[in-house]
């Protein structure tokens, strides 16, 4: 295997078995007749060549999973409940939404709504009081 810096390493007998399952599901997605329905991640898409292309149809749905720890498990379960955009989100009341994957209790689920408010106004919201220390 050729690595990043150039170098190669050796693979053993015990990877097969998942390369051979990863090549088979893209294979069977590239037979697909749309686009599979896929969620942003904040450390795997900004590495693809087609990084901006996808964001760019990510922001035009509004996709939850644009928002920072909104991953694509919670993103679905949240789909579930009928929560699928950011403005969905936003205007959300954390009695409603379930506790899900990721996004459990109240504390969290505030965080996310505010987190929604604030992608979708631009403004910043002071989560907790501020307290620096005295000068002496």
């Amino acid at each position: 295997m050729f690595l990043g810096d150039g170098s190669t390493a050796t693979l053993d007998a015990e990877i097969e078995p998942l390369v051979d399952a990863f090549v088979e599901d893209m294979r069977r997605l590239l037979t697909l007749d749309q686009q599979p329905s896929v969620h942003y991640s904040h450390s795997k898409c900004r590495l693809c060549p087609y990084h901006t292309q996808c964001f760019i149809d990510f922001e035009k749905k509004e996709d939850i999973s644009l928002l920072y720890g909104i991953h694509g498990r919670t993103a679905n379960s949240l789909a579930e409940a009928g929560i699928t955009t950011i403005t969905q989100l936003a205007n959300s009341h954390v009695e409603t939404i379930p506790d899900v994957a990721y996004l459990k209790g109240t504390k969290r689920k505030q965080r996310a709504i505010i987190q929604a408010q604030s992608y979708l106004t631009d403004k910043v919201f002071q989560l907790n009081k501020i307290v620096l220390p005295e000068c002496t």
